[in-house]
């Protein structure tokens, strides 16, 4: 998993993680939104590499240099912190 920390412009995040594709495949979907944090499922299934496909789409978003935000991987037991 990924999560996603943004307290701002949490439609276009969303709607640009959710239209990555790869090979015509959706690779990441919404599972949980909390506050600022965004939860996505992956089919990647190295969650290291998952997150830095993340982070490309966030810098990619329009006005991104201007937001807060930050992109961690999860395995569901611990936090990872992917510079």
């Amino acid at each position: 998993m990924v999560i996603v920390f943004s307290p701002l412009c949490q439609k276009e995040i969303i709607k640009a993680i959710e239209s990555f594709e790869i090979d015509g495949d959706q690779v990441f979907s919404i599972k949980e939104r909390e506050g600022m944090k965004l939860i996505f499922n992956s089919t990647i299934e190295n969650e290291d590499e998952a997150c830095k496909v993340a982070k490309k789409i966030m810098s990619g978003i329009k006005y991104s240099s201007g937001l807060n935000y930050c992109v961690v991987s999860y395995d569901g037991k611990e936090i990872k912190w992917i510079t």
